[in-house]
């Protein structure tokens, strides 16, 4: 233990563990054996770090995080640069992140890479550099997710997804396991596995959600729209605004308003009646 750490009240510290000057654990943390937690890394209350754990510095992260045996956290980015300077990594609270997940810091000074509340992130997941994910997002095992991404709240991935660097993926979106993503995911969408394309609204989740059916009813005349109409990008972000009322869909025209340049994933089939 380095004096230059400070330990909260109630903090407990296994065998062979390693913390490092400037490191915050805070009140009722747990490290539990050959933890290391690197120079100026601050956790917050509650915390506990699975054995054999990495904690970078650079990391800061909020409350109740559950960090499980052999993640690493706040890694280097992935690129030829091995040396930096490199950004930081902010995480909120109440998050789950199970055994050997990888999240890297920002690709240079000034950016972040950053998580916010209640999401759990299953095995073996990496989360690439200057990711933005949101809350209440699930993560399957072996979720790889290159620099870039951006995830909006109460997104799921099957097993085995892979998303290309720069995408965006929707909020309340459902990715079938083992796609391969290369363009952004609209919101409310469900992306068939086998295709990586889009069949249709996330039913399912969304009632789970507490979607209203007309409120369901209302998004599937505007995913009609949008993929099954001759309609060009403008006319679609029009009538969107002009025909349609509530959150939900304006959510969307704000969405595709700022798609990037990729494009959105297409469909593969129309949606049902």
């Amino acid at each position: 233990m380095d004096p230059g750490a400070e330990l909260c009240d109630d903090v407990e510290v296994g065998p062979w563990c390693e913390v490092e000057a400037g490191a915050y654990l805070g009140p009722g943390s747990i490290l539990e054996s050959r933890v290391k937690v690197g120079p100026g890394v601050v956790l917050g209350a509650s915390t506990r770090v699975g054995s054999g754990s990495v904690i970078h510095s650079g990391t800061r992260a909020g409350d109740r995080n559950h960090f499980s045996e052999g993640t690493v956290v706040g890694a280097n980015p992935l690129t030829h640069d091995l040396t930096g300077p490199f950004g930081t990594l902010e995480i909120g609270s109440d998050n789950t992140i199970r055994e050997y997940t990888t999240i890297q810091v920002g690709n240079q000074p000034g950016l972040a890479t950053r998580m916010g509340d209640h999401n759990l992130i299953l095995a073996r997941v990496q989360i690439g550099h200057d990711c933005i994910l949101g809350n209440h997002i699930v993560a399957s095992n072996n979720l790889i997710l290159c620099g870039h991404i951006e995830i909006e709240d109460h997104a799921v991935f099957g097993v085995g997804v892979s998303v290309h660097q720069f995408c965006r993926i929707g909020s309340y979106v459902m990715v079938g396991a083992s796609s391969y993503l290369s363009q952004d995911v609209p919101p409310f969408c469900l992306v068939d596995g086998k295709s990586g394309k889009v069949v249709g609204l996330n039913r399912v989740g969304l009632r789970r959600k507490g979607f209203q059916e007309e409120e369901i009813s209302t998004l599937k005349r505007a995913y009609r729209l949008l993929y099954h109409s001759k309609a060009t990008r403008d006319e679609i972000l029009r009538r969107l605004e002009e025909d349609f009322s509530g959150e939900w869909t304006e959510q969307l025209r704000q969405f595709l308003a700022h798609s990037g340049s990729r494009g959105i994933v297409q469909t593969r089939r129309k949606l049902s009646n």
